[in-house]
Protein backbone atom coordinates (compact mmCIF):
# COMPACT_ATOMS: atom_id res chain seq x y z
CA UNK A 1 0.00 0.00 0.00
CA UNK A 2 1.48 3.36 -1.00
CA UNK A 3 1.35 6.61 1.01
CA UNK A 4 -1.61 8.00 -0.91
CA UNK A 5 -3.71 4.90 -0.45
CA UNK A 6 -2.75 4.65 3.22
CA UNK A 7 -3.77 8.24 4.02
CA UNK A 8 -7.01 7.92 2.03
CA UNK A 9 -7.89 4.66 3.75
CA UNK A 10 -7.55 6.20 7.21
CA UNK A 11 -9.46 9.37 6.32
CA UNK A 12 -12.33 7.44 4.74
CA UNK A 13 -12.70 4.75 7.40
CA UNK A 14 -11.73 6.37 10.70
CA UNK A 15 -14.66 6.89 13.05
CA UNK A 16 -14.05 8.00 16.61
CA UNK A 17 -17.36 6.51 17.71
CA UNK A 18 -16.15 3.02 16.79
CA UNK A 19 -13.52 3.04 19.55
CA UNK A 20 -9.91 1.87 19.41
CA UNK A 21 -10.32 -1.77 18.33
CA UNK A 22 -11.12 -1.26 14.66
CA UNK A 23 -9.14 -2.22 11.53
CA UNK A 24 -8.42 1.48 10.92
CA UNK A 25 -7.01 1.87 14.43
CA UNK A 26 -4.87 -1.18 13.75
CA UNK A 27 -3.61 0.45 10.54
CA UNK A 28 -2.62 3.54 12.52
CA UNK A 29 -0.74 1.50 15.11
CA UNK A 30 1.01 -0.38 12.28
CA UNK A 31 2.13 2.83 10.54
CA UNK A 32 5.74 1.65 10.33
CA UNK A 33 4.65 -1.19 8.05
CA UNK A 34 3.48 1.34 5.47
CA UNK A 35 6.04 4.14 5.85
CA UNK A 36 9.34 2.53 6.89
CA UNK A 37 10.65 2.28 3.34
CA UNK A 38 10.16 6.03 2.83
CA UNK A 39 12.00 7.37 5.90
CA UNK A 40 14.86 4.97 6.66
CA UNK A 41 15.74 2.70 9.57
CA UNK A 42 17.20 5.50 11.72
CA UNK A 43 13.68 6.69 12.57
CA UNK A 44 10.78 5.26 14.56
CA UNK A 45 7.28 5.56 13.10
CA UNK A 46 4.25 5.65 15.37
CA UNK A 47 0.57 6.12 14.63
CA UNK A 48 -2.36 6.56 16.98
CA UNK A 49 -6.07 7.14 17.12
CA UNK A 50 -6.07 7.43 20.89
CA UNK A 51 -5.40 5.23 23.91
CA UNK A 52 -8.50 3.87 25.60
CA UNK A 53 -10.69 6.60 24.14
CA UNK A 54 -10.46 7.37 20.43
CA UNK A 55 -9.14 10.81 19.55
CA UNK A 56 -10.79 13.35 17.27
CA UNK A 57 -7.52 13.84 15.36
CA UNK A 58 -5.57 10.67 14.48
CA UNK A 59 -1.88 11.09 13.69
CA UNK A 60 1.20 9.35 12.27
CA UNK A 61 4.61 10.54 13.48
CA UNK A 62 8.23 10.07 12.44
CA UNK A 63 10.56 10.23 15.46
CA UNK A 64 14.33 10.36 15.76
CA UNK A 65 15.22 8.25 18.85
CA UNK A 66 18.11 10.62 19.63
CA UNK A 67 15.64 13.51 19.86
CA UNK A 68 12.45 12.04 21.31
CA UNK A 69 10.54 8.84 21.87
CA UNK A 70 7.15 10.51 22.16
CA UNK A 71 5.09 13.21 20.46
CA UNK A 72 4.70 14.82 23.89
CA UNK A 73 8.17 16.33 23.69
CA UNK A 74 10.98 17.04 21.27
CA UNK A 75 10.88 17.54 17.52
CA UNK A 76 9.15 15.16 15.14
CA UNK A 77 7.48 14.98 11.73
CA UNK A 78 3.76 14.21 11.80
CA UNK A 79 0.74 13.66 9.58
CA UNK A 80 -2.16 15.16 11.57
CA UNK A 81 -5.73 14.54 10.41
CA UNK A 82 -8.33 17.24 11.01
CA UNK A 83 -11.28 16.40 13.24
CA UNK A 84 -13.63 16.30 10.23
CA UNK A 85 -11.11 14.09 8.36
CA UNK A 86 -11.28 16.37 5.32
CA UNK A 87 -7.70 17.57 5.67
CA UNK A 88 -4.35 16.09 6.67
CA UNK A 89 -1.36 18.26 7.53
CA UNK A 90 2.26 17.16 7.21
CA UNK A 91 4.34 19.19 9.64
CA UNK A 92 7.66 19.50 11.41
CA UNK A 93 6.61 20.28 14.96
CA UNK A 94 7.65 20.29 18.60
CA UNK A 95 5.78 18.42 21.33
CA UNK A 96 3.90 20.61 23.79
CA UNK A 97 3.13 18.45 26.84
CA UNK A 98 6.52 18.40 28.57
CA UNK A 99 7.14 22.10 27.98
CA UNK A 100 3.70 23.06 29.29
CA UNK A 101 4.20 21.00 32.45
CA UNK A 102 7.58 22.62 33.03
CA UNK A 103 6.73 26.24 32.17
CA UNK A 104 2.96 26.57 32.42
CA UNK A 105 0.53 27.27 29.58
CA UNK A 106 1.38 30.90 28.79
CA UNK A 107 5.15 30.53 29.00
CA UNK A 108 5.00 27.27 27.06
CA UNK A 109 3.48 29.01 24.04
CA UNK A 110 6.18 31.69 24.22
CA UNK A 111 8.93 29.06 24.40
CA UNK A 112 7.43 26.99 21.57
CA UNK A 113 7.17 30.12 19.43
CA UNK A 114 10.83 30.94 20.13
CA UNK A 115 11.96 27.41 19.31
CA UNK A 116 9.98 27.29 16.07
CA UNK A 117 11.27 30.71 14.98
CA UNK A 118 14.89 29.82 15.78
CA UNK A 119 14.67 26.53 13.89
CA UNK A 120 12.85 28.09 10.95
CA UNK A 121 15.44 30.86 10.61
CA UNK A 122 18.21 28.26 10.53
CA UNK A 123 16.69 26.11 7.79
CA UNK A 124 17.67 26.69 4.14
CA UNK A 125 15.29 29.34 2.81
CA UNK A 126 14.91 27.70 -0.59
CA UNK A 127 13.63 24.47 1.00
CA UNK A 128 10.84 26.04 3.05
CA UNK A 129 9.75 28.95 0.86
CA UNK A 130 6.56 27.16 -0.29
CA UNK A 131 5.64 25.70 3.09
CA UNK A 132 3.06 26.99 5.56
CA UNK A 133 4.62 28.78 8.54
CA UNK A 134 1.47 30.07 10.26
CA UNK A 135 -0.67 27.09 11.16
CA UNK A 136 -4.25 27.83 12.27
CA UNK A 137 -5.72 25.05 14.40
CA UNK A 138 -8.38 26.80 16.47
CA UNK A 139 -8.80 28.99 19.52
CA UNK A 140 -8.17 26.59 22.44
CA UNK A 141 -4.91 26.57 24.41
CA UNK A 142 -3.79 23.20 23.08
CA UNK A 143 -4.48 24.21 19.48
CA UNK A 144 -2.53 27.45 19.99
CA UNK A 145 0.35 25.49 21.51
CA UNK A 146 0.45 23.04 18.60
CA UNK A 147 0.43 25.95 16.16
CA UNK A 148 3.19 27.75 18.09
CA UNK A 149 5.39 24.64 18.04
CA UNK A 150 4.98 24.03 14.31
CA UNK A 151 8.10 24.95 12.36
CA UNK A 152 6.73 24.36 8.84
CA UNK A 153 3.73 22.49 7.46
CA UNK A 154 1.92 21.49 4.29
CA UNK A 155 -1.83 20.91 4.05
CA UNK A 156 -3.54 18.33 1.85
CA UNK A 157 -7.22 18.03 1.04
CA UNK A 158 -8.21 14.38 1.40
CA UNK A 159 -10.54 14.69 -1.60
CA UNK A 160 -7.70 15.85 -3.85
CA UNK A 161 -4.51 14.29 -2.53
CA UNK A 162 -1.42 14.77 -4.73
CA UNK A 163 -0.06 11.88 -6.73
CA UNK A 164 2.15 9.34 -4.96
CA UNK A 165 5.40 10.80 -6.31
CA UNK A 166 4.67 14.21 -4.80
CA UNK A 167 3.67 12.73 -1.45
CA UNK A 168 6.92 10.78 -1.31
CA UNK A 169 8.96 13.84 -2.24
CA UNK A 170 7.20 15.88 0.44
CA UNK A 171 7.84 13.26 3.12
CA UNK A 172 11.49 13.04 2.06
CA UNK A 173 11.75 16.83 2.29
CA UNK A 174 10.26 16.97 5.78
CA UNK A 175 12.49 14.15 7.03
CA UNK A 176 15.49 16.03 5.61
CA UNK A 177 14.36 19.23 7.34
CA UNK A 178 13.96 17.21 10.54
CA UNK A 179 17.60 16.12 10.36
CA UNK A 180 18.69 19.73 9.96
CA UNK A 181 16.34 21.04 12.65
CA UNK A 182 17.61 18.88 15.51
CA UNK A 183 21.11 20.44 15.77
CA UNK A 184 19.62 23.91 15.15
CA UNK A 185 17.22 23.44 18.05
CA UNK A 186 19.92 22.38 20.47
CA UNK A 187 22.41 25.03 19.39
CA UNK A 188 19.78 27.72 20.00
CA UNK A 189 19.57 26.59 23.64
CA UNK A 190 23.31 26.57 24.30
CA UNK A 191 24.65 29.35 26.49
CA UNK A 192 28.21 30.51 25.98
CA UNK A 193 30.80 29.18 23.55
CA UNK A 194 31.23 25.39 23.69
CA UNK A 195 34.47 25.59 21.72
CA UNK A 196 35.87 28.01 24.29
CA UNK A 197 34.90 25.61 27.08
CA UNK A 198 36.72 22.73 25.39
CA UNK A 199 39.77 24.88 24.75
CA UNK A 200 39.85 26.04 28.36
CA UNK A 201 39.62 22.48 29.65
CA UNK A 202 42.63 21.34 27.63
CA UNK A 203 44.56 24.60 27.87
CA UNK A 204 47.09 23.24 30.34
CA UNK A 205 48.00 20.42 27.95
CA UNK A 206 48.29 22.73 24.96
CA UNK A 207 49.94 25.74 26.60
CA UNK A 208 53.13 26.53 24.79
CA UNK A 209 51.97 24.87 21.57
CA UNK A 210 50.84 26.79 18.51
CA UNK A 211 47.29 25.93 17.58
CA UNK A 212 43.64 26.40 18.46
CA UNK A 213 44.19 25.87 22.20
CA UNK A 214 44.82 29.52 23.02
CA UNK A 215 46.24 30.49 26.39
CA UNK A 216 43.92 33.46 26.99
CA UNK A 217 40.45 34.67 26.15
CA UNK A 218 42.02 37.78 24.65
CA UNK A 219 44.06 35.82 22.11
CA UNK A 220 41.13 33.56 21.27
CA UNK A 221 38.91 36.57 20.57
CA UNK A 222 41.59 38.16 18.40
CA UNK A 223 41.91 35.01 16.30
CA UNK A 224 38.14 34.60 15.98
CA UNK A 225 37.68 38.24 14.96
CA UNK A 226 40.30 38.09 12.21
CA UNK A 227 39.11 34.70 10.95
CA UNK A 228 35.51 35.88 10.66
CA UNK A 229 36.59 39.09 8.93
CA UNK A 230 38.62 37.14 6.37
CA UNK A 231 35.74 34.72 5.71
CA UNK A 232 33.18 37.52 5.29
CA UNK A 233 35.50 39.40 2.94
CA UNK A 234 36.14 36.27 0.89
CA UNK A 235 32.48 35.41 0.29
CA UNK A 236 31.35 39.00 -0.25
CA UNK A 237 34.11 39.47 -2.82
CA UNK A 238 32.80 36.38 -4.62
CA UNK A 239 29.28 37.80 -4.92
CA UNK A 240 27.60 36.21 -1.90
CA UNK A 241 25.29 37.99 0.54
CA UNK A 242 26.76 37.16 3.95
CA UNK A 243 24.95 37.04 7.29
CA UNK A 244 26.76 36.40 10.58
CA UNK A 245 24.60 33.87 12.49
CA UNK A 246 27.32 32.61 14.83
CA UNK A 247 25.49 33.82 17.95
CA UNK A 248 22.38 31.73 17.28
CA UNK A 249 23.27 28.83 14.98
CA UNK A 250 25.69 25.90 15.00
CA UNK A 251 27.60 27.46 12.10
CA UNK A 252 29.01 30.95 11.55
CA UNK A 253 27.95 32.43 8.21
CA UNK A 254 24.83 32.03 6.10
CA UNK A 255 25.67 32.94 2.50
CA UNK A 256 23.16 33.28 -0.32
CA UNK A 257 23.58 34.19 -3.99
CA UNK A 258 21.32 35.55 -6.72
CA UNK A 259 20.34 32.01 -7.77
CA UNK A 260 18.83 31.36 -4.35
CA UNK A 261 21.58 28.93 -3.35
CA UNK A 262 22.39 28.95 0.36
CA UNK A 263 25.59 27.68 1.95
CA UNK A 264 26.52 27.49 5.62
CA UNK A 265 30.12 28.35 6.46
CA UNK A 266 31.89 27.06 9.55
CA UNK A 267 34.83 29.39 10.29
CA UNK A 268 37.85 28.20 12.25
CA UNK A 269 40.97 30.17 13.11
CA UNK A 270 44.29 28.97 14.49
CA UNK A 271 47.87 30.08 15.02
CA UNK A 272 48.89 26.58 14.00
CA UNK A 273 49.22 25.02 10.56
CA UNK A 274 45.50 24.29 10.19
CA UNK A 275 45.98 20.54 9.97
CA UNK A 276 43.38 20.13 12.72
CA UNK A 277 40.66 22.28 14.28
CA UNK A 278 38.28 21.94 17.22
CA UNK A 279 34.64 21.15 16.43
CA UNK A 280 31.64 20.93 18.72
CA UNK A 281 29.11 18.10 18.58
CA UNK A 282 26.51 20.40 17.01
CA UNK A 283 28.95 21.64 14.37
CA UNK A 284 29.72 18.07 13.34
CA UNK A 285 26.05 17.11 13.30
CA UNK A 286 25.11 20.10 11.16
CA UNK A 287 27.88 19.39 8.65
CA UNK A 288 26.72 15.79 8.34
CA UNK A 289 23.10 16.68 7.70
CA UNK A 290 23.44 19.85 5.60
CA UNK A 291 25.36 19.04 2.43
CA UNK A 292 26.04 22.69 1.57
CA UNK A 293 28.26 23.27 4.59
CA UNK A 294 31.73 24.72 3.97
CA UNK A 295 34.70 24.62 6.35
CA UNK A 296 36.77 27.82 6.13
CA UNK A 297 40.05 27.56 8.07
CA UNK A 298 42.36 30.52 8.71
CA UNK A 299 45.78 29.27 9.82
CA UNK A 300 49.29 30.52 10.62
CA UNK A 301 47.81 33.60 12.26
CA UNK A 302 50.31 35.83 14.06
CA UNK A 303 49.33 37.62 17.28
CA UNK A 304 50.58 41.19 17.72
CA UNK A 305 49.82 44.24 19.85
CA UNK A 306 49.05 47.67 18.47
CA UNK A 307 50.14 51.02 19.93
CA UNK A 308 47.35 50.82 22.50
CA UNK A 309 48.57 47.37 23.56
CA UNK A 310 45.40 45.76 22.18
CA UNK A 311 45.97 42.26 20.84
CA UNK A 312 45.12 41.48 17.22
CA UNK A 313 45.72 38.64 14.77
CA UNK A 314 47.14 39.06 11.28
CA UNK A 315 48.92 37.40 8.34
CA UNK A 316 46.54 34.44 8.23
CA UNK A 317 46.27 32.03 5.32
CA UNK A 318 43.11 30.23 4.24
CA UNK A 319 42.05 26.67 3.52
CA UNK A 320 38.56 26.05 2.17
CA UNK A 321 36.85 22.66 2.24
CA UNK A 322 33.80 22.88 -0.02
CA UNK A 323 31.82 20.83 0.69
CA UNK A 324 32.75 20.11 4.29
CA UNK A 325 32.63 16.29 4.36
CA UNK A 326 33.20 15.25 7.97
CA UNK A 327 33.57 11.61 6.99
CA UNK A 328 36.57 12.37 4.75
CA UNK A 329 38.66 13.40 7.75
CA UNK A 330 39.30 11.98 11.21
CA UNK A 331 37.52 12.94 14.44
CA UNK A 332 39.45 12.58 17.70
CA UNK A 333 37.75 12.76 21.11
CA UNK A 334 39.63 15.26 23.29
CA UNK A 335 37.24 15.43 26.22
CA UNK A 336 34.31 13.73 27.92
CA UNK A 337 31.47 14.74 30.24
CA UNK A 338 31.39 12.41 33.24
CA UNK A 339 28.38 11.61 35.45
CA UNK A 340 29.43 9.94 38.74
CA UNK A 341 27.21 7.15 40.00
CA UNK A 342 25.12 8.33 42.94
CA UNK A 343 25.81 6.70 46.31
CA UNK A 344 22.11 6.67 47.14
Amino acid sequence: MDIREYISNIAQNYDRNDGTSTPTQSMLRSASTYLDEHVGTEFVIKGSGGMGTATFTPWIAVLSPNETKSVQNGLYVVYLFSSNLEKVTLSLAHGVESISKRLGSKNAIMELTRLANDIRSGLPAELIIDLNRNLQLGGGWRQKAYAAGTVVAKDYSVDSLPQEEELREDLELFVGLYKLAIPIKHSSSIQGNPVAEVEASINARQRGQRGQGFATTESRQAVEKESMAMAVNYYESHGWHVEDVSSKQSYDLRCTNFDGIEIHVEVKGTTGDGSSVLLTKNEVTHAKYYDRTVLYIVYDLVLKRDESEDLYATDGKEKIYDPFDVESGFLEAIGFKYYPVSDS
